[in-house]
């Protein structure tokens, strides 16, 4: 007997003891977030009084996520002293992926004591991110490639050629060589050597003939 009334006197205390120490609140976030982005969730309350603010993402270690506060990140393992409800809204970074939790909890400045809520939470991979961003930057330009194509084509066709452009199309300049020209063929006479001999012996033997009929005469005289 004095067992089971000992045991039923420490149930009790833990439930006064929890009934006065909970802390009913809600969290305020993204459900899909990026991996290594920041993001934003919010606290809200009815409760009075100042409380210490711990919050992490799959675990309260500095690796898998990370609090802003005071103007620099700071791991979660620590809770921020008096933080609410003097600040409602606060940025965490998420460097964990996957299908995890996000966990917040309040405690009474001063106290050990803690209340906790954890909902469930998506953190896209920073590679599937990265490749989405490329995949909608190169939409516009294949779109923009066939109008650079077709353009001119289209300019060519709805343009008529007038009659002095075909003709200048069609006209080609003639270019007469001066080797070609029919007068300055007709004016030379190219000799070959052998002819050029044969007139040479011709010269000359009319030339001696000349002189001894020359001498001939003189001697008749």
């Amino acid at each position: 007997m004095f067992l089971t009334k000992m045991v039923l006197l420490f149930i009790l205390s833990l439930m006064v003891i929890n009934s006065v120490s909970a802390i009913d609140f809600t969290i305020t976030y993204p459900e899909t977030v990026g991996q290594n982005t920041e993001f934003t969730f919010s606290i809200s309350s009815e409760e009075s009084g100042t409380y210490d603010v711990k919050a992490f993402v799959h675990d309260d270690i500095k690796s898998s996520s990370e609090i802003y506060y005071n103007e620099e990140w700071k791991s979660p393992y620590y809770y921020l002293t008096s933080a609410f409800p003097e600040q409602e809204s606060f940025k965490l970074i998420s460097h964990y992926s996957g299908d995890t939790q996000i966990c917040v909890r309040l405690r009474e400045t001063g106290k050990s004591v803690f209340s906790q809520v954890c909902e469930d939470i998506t953190i896209e991979p920073e590679s599937n991110t990265n490749t989405e961003e490329e995949e909608e930057s190169e939409e516009p330009e294949d779109e923009e490639e066939p109008e650079e194509e077709e353009q001119p084509q289209n300019n060519h066709a709805l343009i008529p050629k007038t009659d002095n452009q075909e003709k200048e199309e069609t006209e080609e300049p003639i270019i007469l060589s001066s080797k070609s020209n029919p007068e300055d063929s007709s004016d030379r006479i190219f000799l070959t050597k052998q002819e050029k001999t044969r007139i040479y012996a011709i010269i000359a033997f009319t030339f001696f003939c000349i002189i001894l009929i020359i001498l001939l005469a003189l001697r008749k005289l």
